[in-house]
């Protein structure tokens, strides 16, 4: 297991913004009379009430601080079953002490400036739709990245952005549909990732293969810019090493990219659990990732 120094108490949120349990700026635009902005008021209140009843009342050792992540979902290829592999994502995260998650079911969410309030946006969608999300959210996200925000890119959100030119340069990998291969994908089934860096902070002082069962993407391309490869499996379709875990800077963010997490089951599994634990971690811009295996 994973922890951040000697955070070692629970401090976790789980609660669902962009809709009338939390407040949300940008789907109610009337701001111009009192009803609506009394209405926002209570609907802020609200919000406030239910976020501070979900966490847990709790001491956290002095000095350390939860890492704030907010899973952007809603939007999904047919393939993928996007609730229940957020709620596996809660139990990942649930599972460790130092984290506080917060969920939006709407990736124009974005575009919130709301998103300033966390450490790590954790990206768990896919958009096939033409400037969905749209600009403002694009410029956000950069943005956020650019000054020190942390990103972490899950499976298939490496075609989040289809039609977005600078997500290849943002997340270092996307889907492309027209690389050289046949097909996306291994079939599904259990194989072994090996970790071929183990110095970095990710990996350091952890296992050298990790196991999955999930689908083994080949599909990713569009390549850009140089990046970090962690890990690598071979895929039994190309008969080549694909990356399965990846990292990058931009501007003073940090990028962490892997297309493990399927599903629920393949989020879930120990080692991929881990492993989205400790990217989040140092996404989140901390190198003090310790094992409390």
């Amino acid at each position: 297991m994973v922890s951040i120094g000697s955070c070692d108490v629970p401090y976790e949120s789980a609660f669902v913004v962009g809709s009338t349990a939390a407040p949300t700026t940008k789907s109610d635009k009337s701001y111009g009379n009192k009803d609506s902005r009394m209405k926002k008021w209570t609907l802020a209140t609200i919000g406030f009430c239910i976020v501070f009843l979900s966490l847990d009342v709790v001491a956290v050792d002095a000095g350390v601080s939860p890492v704030r992540v907010l899973i952007v979902t809603g939007e999904e290829h047919p393939a993928h079953n996007w609730r229940t592999r957020t709620q596996a994502l809660k139990e990942v995260f649930s599972d460790d002490k130092c984290f506080a998650v917060t969920i939006t079911e709407d990736p124009e969410f974005l575009a919130d400036k709301e998103i300033f309030n966390h450490d790590v946006l954790l990206l768990n969608f896919y958009s096939a739709k033409k400037n969905y999300p749209g600009a403002e959210s694009r410029a956000q996200l950069q943005k956020f990245v650019k000054g020190g925000g942390g990103l972490f890119v899950l499976h298939f959100a490496c075609g989040a952005f289809s039609d977005w030119p600078e997500y290849a340069t943002l997340t270092g990998l996307i889907f492309t549909p027209t690389h050289r291969y046949k097909g996306h994908h291994d079939r599904r089934q259990p194989f072994v990732v090996d970790m071929i860096d183990r110095n970095h902070a990710i990996s350091k002082g952890w296992k050298a293969h990790l196991e999955a069962d999930d689908e083994l993407y080949y599909c990713m391309g569009g390549k850009t810019r140089e990046f970090h490869v962690l890990a690598t499996a071979r895929s039994t379709n190309t008969g080549e090493n694909h990356p399965m875990a990846f990292c990058l800077q931009y501007g003073k963010g940090r990028v962490f990219n892997t297309p493990l997490g399927h599903d629920a089951r393949a989020c879930k599994l120990p080692d991929v659990a881990e492993l989205i634990r400790r990217g989040t971690v140092w996404a989140s811009g901390s190198d003090k990732i310790e094992t409390n295996e």
